[in-house]
């Protein structure tokens, strides 16, 4: 017997529910690196109902079954009210997710009562920690539904399981979401560092161009960035800016145009920077043509 089936049957069952398992995964761990409510909360829908799937191929209890199916009913409605922003729409995300609340709160005490007197601490952790993750999907700021959904996916964790019945990829959901959360800040750090890095270059650069003027004189040219260097500095900047583009970002003109600007700038910084090149070149030319003969110029610093 498995999985209280014969083998036979119940086997393909199992397969088939480890497959639904990584199709979750994957929509999960997409789902927390978007930004935009609405998006996220489709994708989230989507991944439920794959999850829904997978327990009902491993055959578990309804309640469990119930309890995923609601999740795909809780991100649609939310993603069908994000949609506008009106008066009957706020009232009715709402009055949602105070049914939402007490659906999963009435749910959760009775998992509590019944769970032993070793894991009922645990059931009520997994109780706070399930009812903030609901509200978190419907506060507008993308970190309380990420950091709700984080505690809830430890919680289930510490269960061992979140299946009544021996599914590992169960537990593998829940280890994706937490590495799929701890990406996402890894990311957002790490397009912090680029900017504030692509701020200091292009000061750096501003603070060169503005050296060099078509009146400049020799000793004014012997005070910018060495050539190679300065040309290092333009490229840097532009692979920073192009690392730093937030491609979500890209879904109207607005976000389009503001991308768009800012790498025409760096554009336009390239040229500057080649026409002080120039312009240096030229300076140093000319100051080398009066000199007497035998005479040298001393590099630039």
């Amino acid at each position: 017997m498995f999985l209280g089936m014969e083998i036979s049957v119940a086997l393909p069952w199992f397969i088939i529910a480890q497959v639904l398992g990584l199709i979750t995964i994957f929509f999960d761990f997409w789902s927390y690196q978007i930004k935009d409510q609405r998006k996220y909360l489709l994708v989230f829908s989507i991944g439920s109902l794959f999850w829904m799937l997978m327990f009902i191929a491993v055959g578990a209890q309804v309640p469990i079954i119930l309890a995923a199916a609601f999740s795909v009913l809780r991100g649609m409605v939310f993603w069908w009210i994000f949609a506008k922003d009106t008066k009957k729409r706020r009232v009715g995300g709402r009055v949602f997710l105070y049914v939402a609340l007490a659906i999963g709160l009435g749910g959760a005490i009775i998992g509590v009562i019944n769970a032993t007197p070793e894991t009922r601490w645990l059931q009520i952790v997994m109780l706070v920690t399930a009812l903030l993750f609901v509200v978190g999907q419907y506060l507008p700021s993308k970190h309380y539904v990420r950091a709700f959904a984080m505690l809830y996916a430890i919680a289930v964790l510490l269960l061992n399981t979140p299946l009544d019945t021996f599914n590992p990829m169960g537990i593998l959901i829940e280890v994706a979401k937490i590495v799929s959360i701890v990406v996402f800040y890894v990311l957002l750090v790490r397009k912090g560092y680029l900017v504030k890095k692509l701020k200091e270059i292009k000061q750096i650069i501003a603070d060169e161009v503005a050296k060099i003027t078509a009146d400049s004189k020799a000793n004014e040219v012997a005070t910018i960035m060495p050539q190679a260097k300065l040309e290092r500095i333009v490229a840097k900047m532009i692979r920073y800016e192009l690392a730093a583009i937030d491609y979500q970002a890209l879904t109207n003109f607005d976000g389009i145009e503001n991308e768009t600007r800012a790498v025409l700038e760096d554009i336009q910084t390239v040229a500057d920077v080649k026409n002080i090149l120039a312009t240096a070149i030229q300076i140093k030319a000319e100051k080398m043509e009066r000199l007497p003969k035998g005479a040298s110029i001393e590099k630039p610093n």
